[in-house]
């Protein structure tokens, strides 16, 4: 998830190069921490080798299905809009975060990485 702002992670790394985020072309000339005009779903797979990949939707769906990648995208959203809604209402922002999902009996459910703070992902709004 990429909340409201361009942080200074791999995101804004994959933007100044390309243009766009897990392929979803943004406007020319964001800066770094630069207010987006809303939430940004962006999917990443593990890598064989460091850091998480970022990968376009469509790739998403072809590795989970896409009813699969459709329930991700859909709850990912929803919890982001929940804890930015709270975090903005005492002065904090999520710039963005990483939320990791399973499966149990074929339902999806939300495993990992709850909005777990890091310096490129969060912040004061002052």
């Amino acid at each position: 998830m990429r909340g409201p702002r361009v942080s200074r992670g791999l995101g804004f790394k994959d933007y100044k190069r390309t243009g766009s985020i897990c392929g979803l072309p943004l406007p020319t000339g964001l800066l770094e921490s630069q207010k987006f005009p809303s939430p940004l779903f962006t999917p990443a797979t593990k890598a064989e080798t460091g850091h998480d990949e970022n990968i376009p939707f469509d790739r998403m769906a072809e590795l989970v299905g896409s009813d699969r990648a459709d329930a991700a995208r859909k709850a990912s959203l929803e919890i982001y809009a929940r804890a930015e809604a709270h975090a903005a209402s005492v002065g904090l922002t999520v710039a963005d975060t990483k939320f990791e999902f399973g499966t149990v009996d074929g339902k999806l459910i939300w495993i990992d990485e709850a909005l777990t703070p890091t310096p490129p992902g969060s912040g004061s709004l002052k």
